[in-house]
């Protein structure tokens, strides 16, 4: 039972591994058009006279950035899950949060997509929901046999738990 906790530990460091290096080349080659955009953000601003947040909205802006947040929101993450991944119960917000970015970055077409590069993006994600669905069924599964072996012993044994 023990190499199961490791291969549930082991499938949330490689998922959260493959997550932060796949999020953070994809986020290192926008960072050119990051850079372009808000550059000329702040130039329409200061030529304008607006705000920052009025040229933003008011030009469409902000759609240049969603995908830049998008990719630091999946660092983020992949970093929680990473730091986190030895604590069992962390597949209650891991299972719903990848998901979550399954759904909203792919749209559900990728499981129609024919393209293989699309189909592995969602390989880190699946290692993060297997481990911690191992590590989730593991930790029950440990907590019950201790309750059952708990009441198992006589009452002279229970003094050392």
């Amino acid at each position: 039972m023990n190499k199961l906790r490791e291969a549930g530990n082991r499938m949330l460091f490689w998922g959260a591994l493959l997550l932060f290096v796949w999020a953070g080349y994809e986020l290192s080659v926008r960072y050119d058009t990051l850079s372009k955009s808000t550059y000329t953000v702040f130039l329409m601003s200061r030529d304008l006279n607006a705000s920052l947040f009025d040229v933003l909205f008011k030009y469409h802006y902000y759609e240049a950035l969603k995908l830049p947040l998008f990719l630091l929101v999946y660092v983020i993450f992949a970093l929680f899950v990473f730091f986190f991944r030895g604590r069992p119960r962390i597949g209650y917000a891991s299972i719903p949060i990848s998901l979550l970015l399954i759904w909203s970055s792919f749209d559900a077409r990728v499981f129609f997509s024919r393209s293989l590069w699309e189909m592995l993006k969602l390989l880190p994600l699946l290692l993060i929901i297997s481990g911690s669905l191992i590590n989730l069924i593991f930790y029950y599964y440990v907590r019950k046999r201790r309750r059952e072996m708990a009441a198992s012993l006589p009452a002279e044994g229970r003094r050392f738990q």
